[in-house]
Protein backbone atom coordinates (compact mmCIF):
# COMPACT_ATOMS: atom_id res chain seq x y z
CA UNK A 1 0.00 0.00 0.00
CA UNK A 2 2.81 2.35 0.90
CA UNK A 3 4.64 1.57 -2.33
CA UNK A 4 1.46 2.36 -4.26
CA UNK A 5 1.22 5.79 -2.59
CA UNK A 6 4.88 6.49 -3.37
CA UNK A 7 4.35 5.52 -6.99
CA UNK A 8 1.33 7.82 -7.25
CA UNK A 9 3.27 10.66 -5.64
CA UNK A 10 6.23 10.14 -7.96
CA UNK A 11 3.92 10.13 -10.98
CA UNK A 12 2.27 13.36 -9.83
CA UNK A 13 5.63 15.08 -9.24
CA UNK A 14 6.98 13.95 -12.60
CA UNK A 15 3.81 15.06 -14.37
CA UNK A 16 3.97 18.52 -12.78
CA UNK A 17 7.67 18.80 -13.67
CA UNK A 18 6.93 17.80 -17.27
CA UNK A 19 4.21 20.46 -17.55
CA UNK A 20 6.47 23.14 -16.05
CA UNK A 21 9.35 22.14 -18.35
CA UNK A 22 7.08 22.19 -21.40
CA UNK A 23 5.84 25.67 -20.46
CA UNK A 24 9.39 26.91 -19.94
CA UNK A 25 10.55 25.54 -23.29
CA UNK A 26 7.54 26.96 -25.14
CA UNK A 27 8.24 30.44 -23.76
CA UNK A 28 11.83 30.38 -25.09
CA UNK A 29 11.58 28.34 -28.26
CA UNK A 30 9.00 28.72 -30.99
CA UNK A 31 8.66 25.93 -33.52
CA UNK A 32 5.93 25.83 -36.12
CA UNK A 33 5.33 23.23 -38.78
CA UNK A 34 3.46 23.74 -42.03
CA UNK A 35 1.94 20.42 -43.02
CA UNK A 36 -0.36 21.86 -45.69
CA UNK A 37 0.05 20.57 -49.22
CA UNK A 38 2.48 22.83 -51.06
CA UNK A 39 3.43 24.62 -47.80
CA UNK A 40 0.70 27.21 -48.34
CA UNK A 41 1.37 28.94 -45.01
CA UNK A 42 5.13 29.28 -45.53
CA UNK A 43 7.09 31.88 -47.51
CA UNK A 44 8.47 30.83 -50.87
CA UNK A 45 12.19 30.37 -51.46
CA UNK A 46 12.26 33.69 -53.36
CA UNK A 47 10.83 35.58 -50.38
CA UNK A 48 13.17 33.80 -47.95
CA UNK A 49 16.14 34.87 -50.09
CA UNK A 50 14.98 38.50 -49.93
CA UNK A 51 14.73 38.35 -46.13
CA UNK A 52 18.30 37.04 -45.99
CA UNK A 53 19.48 40.30 -47.61
CA UNK A 54 18.11 42.45 -44.79
CA UNK A 55 20.88 43.77 -42.54
CA UNK A 56 19.04 46.60 -40.76
CA UNK A 57 15.76 46.98 -38.87
CA UNK A 58 12.67 46.93 -41.08
CA UNK A 59 9.38 48.33 -39.78
CA UNK A 60 5.97 47.40 -41.13
CA UNK A 61 3.23 49.87 -40.19
CA UNK A 62 -0.27 48.54 -40.83
CA UNK A 63 -2.95 51.22 -41.15
CA UNK A 64 -6.01 49.24 -40.03
CA UNK A 65 -9.10 50.20 -38.09
CA UNK A 66 -10.15 48.40 -34.90
CA UNK A 67 -11.56 45.55 -36.96
CA UNK A 68 -10.58 42.09 -35.78
CA UNK A 69 -11.02 40.52 -39.22
CA UNK A 70 -8.83 43.08 -41.01
CA UNK A 71 -6.12 43.09 -38.35
CA UNK A 72 -6.11 39.30 -38.12
CA UNK A 73 -5.64 39.04 -41.89
CA UNK A 74 -2.72 41.48 -41.74
CA UNK A 75 -1.20 39.67 -38.76
CA UNK A 76 -1.42 36.26 -40.46
CA UNK A 77 0.35 37.50 -43.57
CA UNK A 78 3.05 39.50 -41.77
CA UNK A 79 3.68 36.64 -39.31
CA UNK A 80 5.27 34.69 -42.16
CA UNK A 81 7.87 37.43 -42.52
CA UNK A 82 8.33 37.86 -38.77
CA UNK A 83 9.21 34.17 -38.50
CA UNK A 84 11.71 34.53 -41.33
CA UNK A 85 13.74 37.49 -40.03
CA UNK A 86 14.59 38.97 -36.65
CA UNK A 87 15.02 42.41 -38.28
CA UNK A 88 11.28 42.90 -38.93
CA UNK A 89 8.79 44.58 -36.61
CA UNK A 90 5.06 45.19 -36.98
CA UNK A 91 2.82 47.81 -35.44
CA UNK A 92 -0.77 48.85 -36.10
CA UNK A 93 -2.05 52.40 -36.55
CA UNK A 94 -5.74 53.22 -36.50
CA UNK A 95 -6.29 55.63 -39.43
CA UNK A 96 -9.29 57.14 -37.65
CA UNK A 97 -7.09 58.39 -34.80
CA UNK A 98 -4.12 59.43 -36.98
CA UNK A 99 -5.64 61.38 -39.92
CA UNK A 100 -2.58 63.59 -40.43
CA UNK A 101 -0.31 60.58 -40.75
CA UNK A 102 -2.74 58.99 -43.18
CA UNK A 103 -2.76 62.12 -45.37
CA UNK A 104 1.02 62.49 -45.18
CA UNK A 105 1.63 58.91 -46.29
CA UNK A 106 -1.18 58.84 -48.85
CA UNK A 107 -2.94 55.84 -47.28
CA UNK A 108 -6.16 54.98 -49.12
CA UNK A 109 -7.04 51.39 -48.13
CA UNK A 110 -7.97 49.91 -44.76
CA UNK A 111 -5.19 47.43 -44.00
CA UNK A 112 -2.60 49.16 -46.22
CA UNK A 113 1.03 48.61 -45.21
CA UNK A 114 3.85 51.16 -45.01
CA UNK A 115 7.23 49.41 -45.05
CA UNK A 116 10.30 51.38 -43.89
CA UNK A 117 13.89 50.28 -44.35
CA UNK A 118 17.21 52.15 -44.36
CA UNK A 119 15.58 55.58 -44.70
CA UNK A 120 13.33 54.52 -47.59
CA UNK A 121 9.72 53.42 -47.65
CA UNK A 122 7.21 51.57 -49.81
CA UNK A 123 3.43 51.28 -49.61
CA UNK A 124 1.61 47.99 -50.16
CA UNK A 125 -2.16 47.97 -50.60
CA UNK A 126 -2.44 44.42 -51.92
CA UNK A 127 -1.97 42.09 -48.95
CA UNK A 128 -0.20 39.26 -50.76
CA UNK A 129 3.24 37.66 -50.63
CA UNK A 130 3.89 38.82 -54.20
CA UNK A 131 3.33 42.50 -53.36
CA UNK A 132 5.08 42.51 -49.97
CA UNK A 133 8.15 40.59 -51.16
CA UNK A 134 8.61 42.82 -54.19
CA UNK A 135 8.38 45.91 -51.98
CA UNK A 136 11.08 44.39 -49.74
CA UNK A 137 13.19 43.64 -52.81
CA UNK A 138 13.06 47.26 -53.98
CA UNK A 139 13.95 48.53 -50.50
CA UNK A 140 16.81 46.07 -50.00
CA UNK A 141 18.62 46.88 -53.24
CA UNK A 142 20.06 50.10 -51.87
CA UNK A 143 22.57 52.12 -53.85
CA UNK A 144 21.99 55.63 -55.18
CA UNK A 145 19.99 55.91 -58.38
CA UNK A 146 20.18 59.36 -59.92
CA UNK A 147 17.30 61.03 -61.75
CA UNK A 148 18.68 64.00 -63.69
CA UNK A 149 16.44 66.89 -64.77
CA UNK A 150 17.54 68.89 -67.79
CA UNK A 151 17.96 72.57 -66.84
CA UNK A 152 18.84 75.86 -68.51
CA UNK A 153 15.70 76.31 -70.62
CA UNK A 154 13.04 77.19 -68.05
CA UNK A 155 12.23 73.56 -67.20
CA UNK A 156 10.51 72.44 -64.00
CA UNK A 157 13.13 72.41 -61.24
CA UNK A 158 13.38 69.21 -59.15
CA UNK A 159 14.09 71.21 -55.97
CA UNK A 160 12.03 74.30 -56.82
CA UNK A 161 9.33 75.54 -54.44
CA UNK A 162 7.15 77.23 -57.06
CA UNK A 163 3.74 75.77 -57.80
CA UNK A 164 4.92 74.40 -61.13
CA UNK A 165 8.17 72.87 -59.79
CA UNK A 166 8.74 69.34 -58.52
CA UNK A 167 10.22 69.62 -55.02
CA UNK A 168 7.52 67.54 -53.32
CA UNK A 169 7.77 64.73 -55.85
CA UNK A 170 11.56 64.74 -55.59
CA UNK A 171 11.20 64.25 -51.83
CA UNK A 172 8.85 61.31 -52.43
CA UNK A 173 11.35 59.77 -54.86
CA UNK A 174 14.16 60.18 -52.33
CA UNK A 175 12.25 57.98 -49.88
CA UNK A 176 12.38 55.25 -52.49
CA UNK A 177 16.07 55.57 -53.29
CA UNK A 178 15.84 57.88 -56.32
CA UNK A 179 17.89 61.07 -55.97
CA UNK A 180 16.86 64.04 -58.14
CA UNK A 181 19.37 66.60 -59.43
CA UNK A 182 19.56 69.22 -62.17
CA UNK A 183 21.74 68.75 -65.26
CA UNK A 184 22.85 71.62 -67.51
CA UNK A 185 24.12 70.10 -70.76
CA UNK A 186 25.67 73.41 -71.80
CA UNK A 187 28.11 72.82 -68.93
CA UNK A 188 28.29 69.02 -68.68
CA UNK A 189 28.28 68.39 -72.47
CA UNK A 190 26.89 64.86 -71.98
CA UNK A 191 24.56 62.86 -69.77
CA UNK A 192 26.54 60.99 -67.08
CA UNK A 193 26.59 57.23 -67.48
CA UNK A 194 25.45 56.70 -63.89
CA UNK A 195 22.12 58.45 -64.49
CA UNK A 196 19.15 56.13 -64.05
CA UNK A 197 16.65 58.43 -65.79
CA UNK A 198 16.90 61.70 -67.71
CA UNK A 199 13.87 63.99 -67.40
CA UNK A 200 13.09 66.81 -69.83
CA UNK A 201 10.22 68.66 -68.15
CA UNK A 202 8.67 71.28 -70.43
CA UNK A 203 11.62 73.34 -71.76
CA UNK A 204 10.47 76.90 -72.55
CA UNK A 205 13.30 77.75 -74.97
CA UNK A 206 14.96 75.77 -77.74
CA UNK A 207 17.86 73.48 -76.89
CA UNK A 208 21.22 74.27 -78.44
CA UNK A 209 22.55 72.02 -81.18
CA UNK A 210 25.14 70.51 -78.83
CA UNK A 211 22.48 69.79 -76.20
CA UNK A 212 20.22 68.11 -78.75
CA UNK A 213 23.16 65.96 -79.84
CA UNK A 214 23.87 64.99 -76.22
CA UNK A 215 20.24 63.90 -75.87
CA UNK A 216 20.45 61.94 -79.11
CA UNK A 217 23.62 60.22 -77.86
CA UNK A 218 21.88 59.33 -74.58
CA UNK A 219 18.98 57.78 -76.47
CA UNK A 220 21.29 55.99 -78.90
CA UNK A 221 23.18 54.22 -76.10
CA UNK A 222 19.99 53.01 -74.42
CA UNK A 223 19.39 55.59 -71.69
CA UNK A 224 15.98 55.96 -70.03
CA UNK A 225 14.14 59.18 -70.88
CA UNK A 226 10.99 60.94 -69.69
CA UNK A 227 9.86 63.83 -71.89
CA UNK A 228 7.06 66.00 -70.54
CA UNK A 229 5.51 68.36 -73.08
CA UNK A 230 2.74 70.94 -72.87
CA UNK A 231 0.20 72.32 -75.35
CA UNK A 232 1.87 74.70 -77.79
CA UNK A 233 5.30 73.42 -76.72
CA UNK A 234 5.72 70.14 -78.64
CA UNK A 235 8.73 67.86 -78.85
CA UNK A 236 11.53 69.25 -81.03
CA UNK A 237 11.33 67.77 -84.51
CA UNK A 238 14.61 65.87 -84.20
CA UNK A 239 13.51 64.26 -80.91
CA UNK A 240 10.11 63.39 -82.40
CA UNK A 241 11.85 61.77 -85.36
CA UNK A 242 14.09 59.72 -83.06
CA UNK A 243 11.15 58.44 -81.03
CA UNK A 244 8.49 58.25 -83.72
CA UNK A 245 5.93 60.12 -81.58
CA UNK A 246 4.77 63.72 -81.31
CA UNK A 247 2.34 65.88 -79.37
CA UNK A 248 -0.80 66.76 -81.31
CA UNK A 249 -2.48 70.18 -81.69
CA UNK A 250 -4.88 71.38 -79.03
CA UNK A 251 -5.46 71.25 -75.30
CA UNK A 252 -7.47 68.39 -73.86
CA UNK A 253 -10.87 69.54 -72.57
CA UNK A 254 -12.87 67.08 -70.48
CA UNK A 255 -16.61 67.50 -69.90
CA UNK A 256 -16.46 64.88 -67.13
CA UNK A 257 -14.70 67.26 -64.73
CA UNK A 258 -17.92 69.04 -63.76
CA UNK A 259 -19.23 65.84 -62.17
CA UNK A 260 -16.27 65.96 -59.76
CA UNK A 261 -16.75 69.61 -58.88
CA UNK A 262 -13.83 70.81 -61.05
CA UNK A 263 -14.86 74.04 -62.75
CA UNK A 264 -11.91 74.19 -65.13
CA UNK A 265 -12.70 71.92 -68.12
CA UNK A 266 -9.05 71.90 -69.20
CA UNK A 267 -8.31 69.31 -66.49
CA UNK A 268 -8.11 65.92 -68.18
CA UNK A 269 -9.15 62.84 -66.21
CA UNK A 270 -7.78 59.32 -66.61
CA UNK A 271 -9.79 56.59 -64.89
CA UNK A 272 -9.00 53.43 -66.86
CA UNK A 273 -5.54 52.07 -67.61
CA UNK A 274 -4.03 49.55 -69.98
CA UNK A 275 -3.48 46.32 -68.04
CA UNK A 276 -0.85 45.30 -70.60
CA UNK A 277 1.36 48.28 -69.74
CA UNK A 278 3.79 47.37 -66.92
CA UNK A 279 3.49 50.85 -65.39
CA UNK A 280 -0.28 50.71 -64.92
CA UNK A 281 -0.79 46.96 -64.70
CA UNK A 282 -2.17 47.10 -61.15
CA UNK A 283 -3.16 50.78 -61.10
CA UNK A 284 -6.84 51.66 -60.63
CA UNK A 285 -6.93 55.16 -59.14
CA UNK A 286 -8.16 58.30 -60.90
CA UNK A 287 -5.43 60.73 -62.01
CA UNK A 288 -5.73 64.39 -63.06
CA UNK A 289 -3.80 66.31 -65.76
CA UNK A 290 -4.13 70.12 -65.99
CA UNK A 291 -3.99 71.38 -69.59
CA UNK A 292 -2.59 68.30 -71.30
CA UNK A 293 -1.70 67.80 -74.95
CA UNK A 294 -2.56 64.66 -76.93
CA UNK A 295 0.44 62.46 -77.76
CA UNK A 296 0.42 59.97 -80.60
CA UNK A 297 2.59 58.11 -83.06
CA UNK A 298 3.76 59.94 -86.16
CA UNK A 299 1.86 58.62 -89.16
CA UNK A 300 4.12 56.66 -91.47
CA UNK A 301 7.13 56.82 -89.15
CA UNK A 302 9.46 53.82 -89.42
CA UNK A 303 10.72 52.96 -85.96
CA UNK A 304 12.09 50.06 -83.94
CA UNK A 305 10.25 51.26 -80.84
CA UNK A 306 7.43 49.23 -79.32
CA UNK A 307 4.81 51.83 -78.34
CA UNK A 308 2.15 51.23 -75.69
CA UNK A 309 -0.59 53.56 -74.45
CA UNK A 310 0.05 54.78 -70.92
CA UNK A 311 -2.64 57.42 -70.31
CA UNK A 312 -5.92 57.87 -72.14
CA UNK A 313 -8.67 60.38 -71.41
CA UNK A 314 -12.36 59.63 -71.00
CA UNK A 315 -14.82 59.52 -73.93
CA UNK A 316 -16.41 62.96 -73.23
CA UNK A 317 -13.18 64.80 -73.98
CA UNK A 318 -11.66 66.44 -77.02
CA UNK A 319 -8.62 68.41 -78.18
CA UNK A 320 -9.68 72.06 -78.09
CA UNK A 321 -7.73 74.07 -80.67
CA UNK A 322 -9.34 77.42 -79.88
CA UNK A 323 -8.78 79.74 -76.92
CA UNK A 324 -9.81 78.41 -73.49
CA UNK A 325 -12.11 81.25 -72.53
CA UNK A 326 -15.76 82.14 -72.58
CA UNK A 327 -17.92 79.30 -73.89
CA UNK A 328 -16.06 76.42 -75.50
CA UNK A 329 -17.47 73.46 -77.37
CA UNK A 330 -16.46 70.54 -79.53
CA UNK A 331 -16.13 71.21 -83.27
CA UNK A 332 -16.46 67.90 -85.09
CA UNK A 333 -14.98 69.37 -88.29
CA UNK A 334 -11.69 70.62 -86.87
CA UNK A 335 -11.15 68.98 -83.48
CA UNK A 336 -10.31 65.45 -82.41
CA UNK A 337 -12.73 63.68 -80.08
CA UNK A 338 -11.74 61.52 -77.13
CA UNK A 339 -10.68 59.17 -75.76
CA UNK A 340 -7.29 60.78 -76.43
CA UNK A 341 -3.84 59.40 -75.63
CA UNK A 342 -1.88 61.85 -73.47
CA UNK A 343 0.94 59.49 -72.50
CA UNK A 344 2.90 56.73 -74.23
CA UNK A 345 5.67 54.35 -73.20
CA UNK A 346 8.30 53.20 -75.68
CA UNK A 347 10.63 50.21 -75.40
CA UNK A 348 13.24 48.58 -77.59
CA UNK A 349 16.14 46.16 -77.23
CA UNK A 350 19.66 47.59 -77.01
CA UNK A 351 21.94 44.58 -76.79
CA UNK A 352 20.69 42.44 -73.91
CA UNK A 353 18.93 45.35 -72.20
CA UNK A 354 15.51 46.92 -72.64
CA UNK A 355 15.53 50.66 -73.23
CA UNK A 356 12.62 52.57 -71.74
CA UNK A 357 11.17 55.96 -72.69
CA UNK A 358 7.94 57.74 -71.75
CA UNK A 359 6.40 60.77 -73.44
CA UNK A 360 3.56 62.59 -71.64
CA UNK A 361 1.67 65.66 -72.81
CA UNK A 362 1.58 67.30 -69.37
CA UNK A 363 4.30 68.44 -66.94
CA UNK A 364 1.93 69.71 -64.24
CA UNK A 365 0.49 66.46 -62.90
CA UNK A 366 3.55 65.88 -60.67
CA UNK A 367 4.12 69.56 -59.85
CA UNK A 368 3.85 70.85 -56.29
CA UNK A 369 0.34 72.24 -56.84
CA UNK A 370 -1.20 69.08 -58.28
CA UNK A 371 0.80 66.22 -56.79
CA UNK A 372 -1.82 65.54 -54.12
CA UNK A 373 -4.65 65.15 -56.62
CA UNK A 374 -6.16 61.65 -56.68
CA UNK A 375 -3.49 59.07 -57.56
CA UNK A 376 -0.96 61.36 -59.25
CA UNK A 377 1.82 60.66 -56.74
CA UNK A 378 1.46 56.88 -56.90
CA UNK A 379 1.34 56.89 -60.69
CA UNK A 380 4.45 59.07 -60.85
CA UNK A 381 6.37 56.74 -58.54
CA UNK A 382 5.29 53.71 -60.56
CA UNK A 383 6.43 55.46 -63.75
CA UNK A 384 9.87 56.32 -62.36
CA UNK A 385 10.31 52.83 -60.92
CA UNK A 386 9.71 51.46 -64.39
CA UNK A 387 12.01 53.95 -66.12
CA UNK A 388 14.78 53.23 -63.59
CA UNK A 389 14.39 49.47 -64.17
CA UNK A 390 13.32 49.13 -60.56
CA UNK A 391 10.37 46.91 -61.45
CA UNK A 392 12.32 43.67 -61.84
CA UNK A 393 10.00 41.75 -59.62
CA UNK A 394 10.30 38.29 -58.19
CA UNK A 395 7.74 35.75 -59.27
CA UNK A 396 6.04 34.13 -56.31
CA UNK A 397 4.55 30.78 -57.35
CA UNK A 398 0.89 30.43 -56.58
CA UNK A 399 0.18 27.97 -53.77
CA UNK A 400 -3.17 26.32 -54.13
CA UNK A 401 -4.71 23.55 -52.11
CA UNK A 402 -5.22 20.38 -54.16
CA UNK A 403 -8.57 18.63 -54.34
CA UNK A 404 -10.52 21.37 -52.60
CA UNK A 405 -13.50 20.64 -54.83
CA UNK A 406 -15.48 17.42 -54.62
CA UNK A 407 -17.08 16.42 -57.90
CA UNK A 408 -19.84 13.82 -58.15
CA UNK A 409 -21.36 12.07 -61.13
CA UNK A 410 -25.08 12.71 -61.68
CA UNK A 411 -25.91 9.18 -60.51
CA UNK A 412 -23.90 9.52 -57.30
CA UNK A 413 -25.42 12.95 -56.64
CA UNK A 414 -28.89 11.41 -56.99
CA UNK A 415 -28.02 8.60 -54.59
CA UNK A 416 -26.64 11.02 -51.99
CA UNK A 417 -29.60 13.35 -52.38
CA UNK A 418 -32.08 10.47 -52.03
CA UNK A 419 -30.21 9.13 -49.02
CA UNK A 420 -30.10 12.48 -47.19
CA UNK A 421 -33.62 13.63 -48.02
CA UNK A 422 -35.45 10.30 -47.74
CA UNK A 423 -33.20 7.44 -46.71
CA UNK A 424 -31.80 8.97 -43.53
CA UNK A 425 -35.15 10.22 -42.14
CA UNK A 426 -36.85 6.90 -42.96
CA UNK A 427 -34.01 5.00 -41.30
CA UNK A 428 -34.39 7.07 -38.13
CA UNK A 429 -38.15 6.47 -38.17
CA UNK A 430 -37.64 2.74 -38.65
CA UNK A 431 -35.17 2.53 -35.77
CA UNK A 432 -37.51 4.51 -33.54
CA UNK A 433 -40.45 2.27 -34.46
CA UNK A 434 -38.41 -0.84 -33.79
CA UNK A 435 -37.32 0.44 -30.34
CA UNK A 436 -40.92 1.38 -29.54
CA UNK A 437 -42.15 -2.05 -30.61
CA UNK A 438 -39.48 -3.83 -28.49
CA UNK A 439 -40.43 -1.85 -25.41
CA UNK A 440 -44.14 -2.56 -25.85
CA UNK A 441 -43.46 -6.29 -25.97
CA UNK A 442 -41.78 -6.07 -22.58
Amino acid sequence: MRSQRLANLAFTVLFVLAVVLAGWLSSRHSHQFDWTSGARNTLSEASTAILAQLNAPLEIVAFAREDELVRARVQRMVDRYLRGSAHIGLRFVNPDTAPEQVREQGITVDGELLIRYAGRSEKVADLSEQSISNALLRLSRGGERRVLFLSGHGERAPEGEANFDWRDFSAAMAKRGLTAAALNLAVANSVPDNAAVLVVADPRTDLLAGERQALADWIAKGGSLLWLAEPRRPLPEDMAALLGVQTQPGTVVDANTSALGIRDPSFALVAEYDAANPVTRDFKVLTVYPQAAPVDRIDGAVSDWQVQPLLQTLPRSWAETGPLRDKIGYDADTERAGPLPIGLTLTRRIGDREQRVAVIGDADFLANSYLGNAGNLDLGLALFNWLAHDDRLVAIPAKTAPDVDMAFTPALSAVIGFGVLLGLPLSLLAVGAWVWWRRRRR
